[in-house]
């Protein structure tokens, strides 16, 4: 094992630690699973809702944009209002989000949603 070299990481942990590694392994596998989850389904989702090509490919690239310009917003927010509660706020609309897209009835919708969605992966 590794000794930490950062002063920020509690005494007894280090970088490869068991419980490091495992919130590194859960990490993984949520974001494998998400991903094989919308990438095959995401498209055909939206051109079922009437999506043109352009639409679909902006459905599907807005949650990534909207996280990109959030992450920085986020970041220095819990900065200044701590990590805890964003950190919560984030699980709960992470959480919450793959539930609203079975009401979405629309492409106009969905983008919305996506939008939401990639806020929830800003943070």
């Amino acid at each position: 094992v590794i000794p930490a070299k950062n002063a920020n990481l509690k005494p007894g942990y280090t970088f490869l630690s068991k419980p490091i590694l495992f919130m590194g392994l859960a990490d993984f596998l949520v974001r494998s699973a998400y991903q094989m989850g919308k990438t095959p389904l995401l498209p055909i989702f939206a051109a079922s809702l009437g999506a043109s090509d352009s639409f679909v490919g902006l459905i599907i690239s807005v949650s990534t944009l909207t996280g990109m310009i959030f992450k920085p917003v986020i970041g220095f927010l819990s900065d200044v209002w701590g990590r805890r509660s964003w950190l919560l706020v984030g699980t709960a609309f992470f959480t919450f989000m793959p539930f609203v897209y079975t009401f979405v009835d629309s492409a106009q919708t969905l983008l919305t949603v996506r939008l939401v969605h990639g806020f929830a992966t800003a943070v």
